[in-house]
């Protein structure tokens, strides 16, 4: 912030000051003249009150504002993403698994068929009796 708007925001209703060739600000054109006096360079410059004043820590506070609030949305982007691809892992990894069980229960019950098919079939074994009987598998 400039010295001047320094004063201006120090002295709302201050409209006008008196600076001397040194930098020395003065309420008053007297105290200027006064001082202005004293140096070897007498000049002595009018500023007026500026429409608006602009204060490097509203600036700054502004600008750190705005910087935490990317950094906020940045974050919450990244968590939902991160969600996203979580979410999605573990419906890719549950599809897995449910097809992994899905055929293991299918093995498991073409298995039985087979072994019950397998049951109903006969097959002729020698005996030693000379008589032809039928045994399970």
């Amino acid at each position: 912030m400039k010295k001047t708007d320094s004063v201006f925001k120090r002295h709302p209703k201050l409209t006008t000051i008196f600076q001397t060739n040194d930098g020395f600000l003065f309420f008053t054109l007297n105290a200027a003249q006064n001082h202005a006096k004293t140096l070897e360079k007498k000049s002595i410059k009018t500023i007026d009150r500026p429409a608006k004043i602009v204060d490097d820590s509203e600036a700054e506070e502004k600008a750190k504002q705005e910087a935490a609030n990317k950094a906020k949305k940045e974050a919450e982007e990244k968590a939902k993403q991160e969600a996203a691809d979580k979410a999605k892992k573990e419906a890719e990894e549950k599809a897995k698994q449910e097809a992994a069980n899905k055929a293991k229960k299918e093995a498991e019950e073409k298995a039985k068929q087979e072994a019950a098919e397998g049951a109903n079939v006969h097959t002729l074994t020698p005996n030693t009796t000379g008589k032809n009987t039928t045994k399970k598998q």
